[in-house]
């Protein structure tokens, strides 16, 4: 996982809810920030800002990110799937999610 990080520099890396504690293992829980379902790996060290809050029992949460995401979902009328005791499943087809630098 280390050698994808540093031999793909203009990606980024994305790591999925459902993956546990599996980023924190690797030791990046300080460069992880929650961007909707997914929590992204930064490079540098995450620092506070208007955007950007460190949340109790989450970490980082690019709150800006996080609501632009919630609201494009409601836009799309794409809907969470249920289990048969009706609480929300967490699903994911990806473990770690790498989409092109922006």
């Amino acid at each position: 996982m280390y050698k994808l990080v540093l031999d793909n520099p203009e990606r980024t890396v994305h790591f999925a809810r459902s993956s546990g504690t599996y980023a924190n293992e690797l030791g990046f829980t300080d460069f992880l920030v929650e961007h909707g379902l997914t929590r992204k790996l930064s490079r540098d060290t995450v620092k506070e800002s208007a955007t950007m809050k460190k949340v109790q029992g989450e970490g980082w949460v690019d709150m800006a990110a996080s609501k632009s995401l919630s609201e494009e979902v409601r836009g799309t009328g794409v809907r969470s799937s249920r289990s048969t005791n009706g609480s929300t499943a967490r699903r994911s087809a990806f473990l770690i999610c790498m989409s092109r630098a922006a």
